[in-house]
């Protein structure tokens, strides 16, 4: 499975950098985004909807994070504080995890494979996000892409884009078909599916 990961740090070298030890010297598949911004990072978060954001408390503080998610509909997404100075590892209580600006490599794989849950064993690439799960699940109950796109705060491009990934790594393509998985996967009891 490749993530969507969005790089929100100081300045433009911290975040090529960290995209290069990403992409070069670990085994995470991913698509990078790269912003100084903050006023973008709403925008942002809606367009690429990332399962983790690598952020700088000195950015963004931890108190902003749940108000973040819940104004995205990102309730999922992970972040993850990049702590250049000691002062940033006392503003991490929002944070799913930390990374310290002086972590190997190594260090900062095992941190981002810990918290995204990716089984570095098995076969991931079939694996739904939380996003694509979400979507799984308003489809069974019936929703059409507009309501879905409402429902989570997505646009009904975005929605389609989710279901057509859906039906390549489930290899269904019917509702009755999601029906069926979402059961027997305990995404939805029999009462929540829509008749």
């Amino acid at each position: 499975m490749r993530y969507e990961i969005l790089l929100l740090l100081p300045t433009d070298e911290l975040n090529q950098q960290m995209e290069h030890m990403l992409k070069k010297q670990t085994n995470i598949k991913c698509h990078i985004i790269q912003t100084t911004d903050t006023y973008n990072l709403p925008d942002l978060l809606g367009e690429y909807q990332p399962e983790l954001v690598l952020v700088s408390p000195i950015i963004i503080c931890d108190q902003f994070i749940p108000l973040l998610k819940k104004r995205t509909g990102l309730a999922d997404t992970k972040f993850v504080a990049y702590c250049i100075t000691v002062l940033d590892k006392m503003y991490q209580k929002n944070f799913d995890a930390m990374i310290d600006i002086n972590d190997s490599p190594s260090e900062i794989e095992e941190v981002i494979t810990d918290v995204l849950s990716i089984d570095t064993e098995g076969d991931e690439d079939q694996a739904l996000t939380p996003r694509e799960r979400e979507v799984v699940i308003a489809v069974v109950k019936g929703y059409t892409n507009k309501e879905i796109a409402e429902k989570l705060f997505l646009s009904p491009h975005t929605v389609i884009t989710h279901r057509r990934n859906i039906a390549r790594k489930l290899n269904i393509h019917s509702p009755s078909g999601l029906t069926i998985y979402a059961i027997i996967n305990k995404l939805v009891e029999l009462d929540e599916i829509a008749k």
